[in-house]
């Protein structure tokens, strides 16, 4: 795993995770912390595609959505992406991938497949509560962007020791103005 960004790393390291009560997730609690909206029992994909990017370092621009006062939405995160140029139709590993109403991380590309991480999926039930694993035909994806990474950025560490995983999020991922 050593040649993965650290964005996946910490995606990783939150596979099984099942959330207790219904939409009630740390990564919706980090964005109540900021005070002005609560998530909490909202859907969390694209909260925990942002909480990953954020605690490992990767700070995306202000963006502006409307009444909307933080991005928990996937066709903002879309839409923001393809604003910013980001959007393309061929993934690569450490990319977002969007489909219909849900995000996630291309952890690997094989041929025609992604395998993929993602947050408010099934796991070992049916139930969409859980970060876990996936395999999916490219041709069922919407689309997928690449989130520019900090050049100096390693697994589990920036350039100056800096762990990621305590990195601890208080940073906006899609902020209003």
């Amino acid at each position: 795993m050593s040649d993965l960004p650290l964005h996946l790393v910490i995606a990783l390291s939150e596979v099984g995770y099942r959330e207790t009560p219904r939409n009630k997730t740390p990564f919706t609690a980090r964005y109540d912390a900021h005070g002005d909206y609560s998530y909490q029992g909202q859907a969390w994909c694209a909260i925990f595609a942002c909480d990953c990017l954020e605690r490992a370092g990767i700070t995306l621009p202000v963006m502006q959505y409307g009444n909307y006062p933080r991005a928990a939405s996937v066709q903002y995160l879309m839409d923001g992406c393809k604003a910013q140029g980001w959007f393309k139709a061929t993934p690569e590993v450490g990319d977002l991938v969007f489909f219909d109403h849900h995000v996630g991380f291309v952890l690997r590309v094989e041929g025609e497949l992604i395998i993929s991480v993602e947050g408010n999926t099934t796991g070992p039930t049916s139930t969409t509560e859980w970060v876990w694993v996936h395999g999916h035909n490219i041709a069922d994806c919407l689309g997928f962007a690449s989130v520019p990474m900090p050049a100096k950025m390693k697994e589990g560490k920036d350039d100056e020791g800096i762990s990621g995983s305590g990195i601890d999020g208080s940073g906006d991922c899609l902020r209003t103005g």
